[in-house]
């Protein structure tokens, strides 16, 4: 069943490798390129590292808006889980990236799981370079968006923990 959207990703061979693919509108936009690398010492290809017993991958994709012409590229990503020294070294990886593709003129969109609250150094790294949507959003939502791996979206978690986001530069 179709539901209208596109992967701009190629499904890697690997299916631990990469995770993180991105979803776009076909109608609304239109895919000008896109790959994919990972948060290690080696980002060309498929490497778990800085320590992380997991492949840290993040996708990319520009995108051109149909009405309008202007082009931005979506940067989706899952940091390591457990260790916030190893979540900085991947965001140092990260804001390489994101860096290049501003020096190209671009908007920057980047979203994913960064296991990291709002108040971390990961966080703090970030928000050197981007802003964080929920700050600027004229109306949004006070929920915090760690859900234990439930199935009822709508539980309160105890954790109350914000580890999803949405940043642009």
């Amino acid at each position: 069943v179709s539901i209208g959207y596109k992967r701009a990703q190629q499904i890697h061979p690997n299916p631990e490798a990469m995770k993180n693919y991105i979803w776009y509108n076909p109608q609304t936009v239109k895919e000008v390129e896109s790959g994919y690398f990972w948060l290690s010492e080696t980002p060309t290809y498929a490497s778990k590292g800085f320590g992380s017993e997991y492949y840290i991958s993040a996708a990319w994709v520009i995108l051109e808006n149909r009405s309008t012409g202007v082009r931005y590229v979506h940067v989706n990503t899952h940091l390591d889980a457990y260790h916030e020294d190893i979540r900085l070294k991947e965001v140092e990886v990260l804001l390489s990236y994101l860096n290049d593709f501003r020096a190209q003129g671009l908007a920057v969109f980047l979203t994913g799981d960064l296991n990291s609250t709002p108040d971390s150094p990961v966080l703090t790294a970030l928000h050197e370079v981007l802003t964080d949507g929920r700050a600027t959003a004229e109306k949004t939502v006070a929920t915090h968006s760690y859900n234990a791996y439930a199935n009822d979206e709508s539980k309160v978690y105890p954790s109350r923990k914000t580890i999803d986001y949405c940043l642009f530069a």
